[in-house]
C-alpha cells in the first residue's frame, strides 16, 4: 500500500483531517509514531515524528510534509522496505468518521434602530447630564487633571508669568533684604 497525502501536513497549516490521519498511521508504521490513531488533528508527537524522520533521513527539517515532496517519497520508500504491498486493507486501523465542520456565524453588524436616532438620543442624553450637579464637578476636576497633564506633558515648562515670579523670588533669596 502507498502512502499519499494531498495537502501539506505540518503544524500550523491547514490540514486536511484525512491527509492527518493516513500521515499518522504511515509514521505508525515505520516507528516514529507511537500513540493510537485517534483523530485526524495534528498533534506535537506526529510533528516530532516528522522532524525525527527528516533528520533520520537527511531531508530538510521544516516539519512539514508536503504532496509528493522528499518526505512523504522517503517515507514510501521506508514503508516499502519494513512491510510489502500485500498487506490487506482489513489490517489497518479504520478511519474514524468526519466530524461535521461547523458553519461559520453570521457578520454581526450594530443595529442603531431603523431611523438611525441612535447619535441624536445619544447626545439627548450627554445634554441633560451637563444640568447634573455631580457631572458638573467631575468635570471641573478633569479640567484641573487636564491642566496638571498638559503641564507634565510640556516638560514641566512654567508659562513666563510664573519663571518671572521665580525670578522674583531667586533674586530675593539671593539678596535677602526680606522684602518682595
Amino acid at each position: 500500500m502507498r502512502f499519499k497525502i494531498n495537502r501539506p501536513v505540518g503544524n500550523n497549516l491547514e490540514n486536511d483531517d484525512e491527509d492527518v490521519l493516513q500521515a499518522k498511521r504511515a509514521f505508525s508504521k515505520a516507528g516514529y509514531y507511537n500513540r493510537p490513531v485517534e483523530n485526524g488533528i495534528i498533534d506535537r508527537e506526529l510533528d516530532d515524528a516528522i522532524l525525527a524522520f527528516q533528520y533520520d533521513n537527511d531531508l530538510k527539517p521544516d516539519r512539514i510534509m508536503n504532496p509528493g515532496g522528499e518526505t512523504e517519497v522517503a517515507l514510501n520508500t521506508v514503508l516499502k522496505q519494513t512491510q510489502s504491498d500485500d498487506t490487506p486493507e482489513s489490517e489497518l486501523p479504520p478511519i474514524p468518521p468526519k466530524k461535521p465542520s461547523k458553519p461559520p456565524l453570521p457578520e454581526r453588524k450594530p443595529d442603531f434602530g431603523k431611523d438611525d436616532n441612535f447619535f441624536d438620543s445619544l447626545k439627548e442624553t450627554m445634554d441633560n447630564l451637563k444640568d447634573n450637579e455631580k457631572v458638573k464637578d467631575l468635570i471641573e476636576q478633569l479640567k484641573d487633571h487636564k491642566k496638571i497633564f498638559d503641564f507634565l506633558k510640556s516638560g514641566g515648562k512654567l508659562n513666563p508669568q510664573f519663571k518671572i515670579m521665580e525670578e522674583i523670588i531667586k533674586h530675593q533669596r539671593e539678596n535677602d533684604d526680606g522684602v518682595i
